[in-house]
């Protein structure tokens, strides 16, 4: 459990050290503080900002480490159903810290109001996102706990608690997860799926500023120019360069032609049309599956072996 929020918002060796130590920091933001080997844990974050947040304190996802999950986890919480919260006037560092008080007391429905009040208002968080997911995870709704750790890992892809928690929670899940192995383009490019989308193209901004400078020593006809060792960073940050530009494009595609989204309920009927007879799967809360479109209720997705389908709109979470 995060209890701050963050982001709602003559040498050559200086250059390999600049990025070791780009790619060694877990996030941009602050890296959450590891608990261990243990199933789903609570996490301290750094300090941060949704406006100002200084909470402090530990939680941990269930009170204590276990090996095991406990019964209630296994076979789910009867949730009390919705749960008001007076946000109106309240900063979003308190909701945030009344969303994690509320998660001391295990009043996990209480704790997720406090949490979606302040994504109700666009704000994009990874510890809210993280808080939510170990909220929902107790309460036995594993589907809003994968849908929302996988929120989380698109705004801290270096954090490692994260794809920890999210095994751990696929565990639970009927349907057996789909694991892709690293892909060419995973290979190729170095920071792709390291880096946020911003993050991205500030890193494409920082080479570009290396580049240039390498090419005013060269019109200066520094020293350093003409040094052995110019050709080699020159070739390096060519290549880095060349290797961003790559990603950045890549993800301009993706986020402009690509959603995914997770199953929120267990036994979704996708069907080959929205009022066809015919059931071609059940899929079940926790599975990933691409959103193709959604309209009149429905949302035209693609199962995870490649099939499209329909199913209800609801019943599907777009990450």
């Amino acid at each position: 459990m995060r209890v701050s929020m963050a982001g709602i918002g003559g040498h050559v060796v200086w250059f390999p050290i600049v990025l070791l130590a780009f790619c060694g920091f877990p996030s941009w933001q602050g890296r959450a503080q590891e608990t261990g080997g243990s199933p789903p844990a609570g996490e301290k974050a750094s300090n941060a900002d949704v406006s100002l947040l200084d909470t402090s304190g530990l939680l941990n996802l269930g009170g204590q480490k276990v090996v095991e999950a406990t019964s209630t986890e296994k076979q789910g919480n009867e949730p009390k159903g919705p749960v008001e919260v007076d946000a109106s006037g309240k900063p979003n560092d308190d909701l945030f810290r009344l969303g994690n008080e509320a998660y001391e007391r295990e009043d996990f429905e209480e704790a997720v109001a406090y949490y979606q009040a302040i994504m109700d208002r666009r704000v994009k968080n990874g510890d809210v996102y993280f808080n939510a997911a170990n909220a929902y995870f107790r309460m036995g709704d594993f589907g809003h706990a994968v849908l929302y750790c996988e929120k989380a890992r698109r705004l801290r892809p270096r954090d490692p608690d994260i794809p920890h928690n999210l095994a751990y929670v696929q565990t639970f899940s009927i349907d057996e997860p789909v694991r892709k192995p690293p892909s060419s383009l995973d290979t190729l490019l170095v920071f792709h799926r390291q880096t946020t989308f911003n993050e991205t193209f500030w890193l494409l901004a920082l080479l570009n500023l290396f580049f240039a400078g390498l090419l005013i020593s060269r019109v200066l006809n520094l020293r350093f120019a003409r040094s052995v060792y110019y050709g080699y960073i020159q070739g390096t940050i060519v290549t880095l360069f060349v290797l961003q530009i790559l990603s950045a494009g890549a993800k301009v595609w993706e986020k402009n032609h690509f959603r995914e989204g997770i199953i929120l309920n267990d036994a979704v009927q996708a069907k080959a049309a929205p009022t066809a007879n015919e059931v071609l799967a059940e899929v079940n809360s926790g599975t990933k599956v691409a959103i193709l479109d959604a309209r009149n209720g429905f949302a035209h997705i693609r199962l995870p072996n490649g099939i499209p389908a329909y199913i209800l709109e609801g019943d599907v979470g777009e990450i």
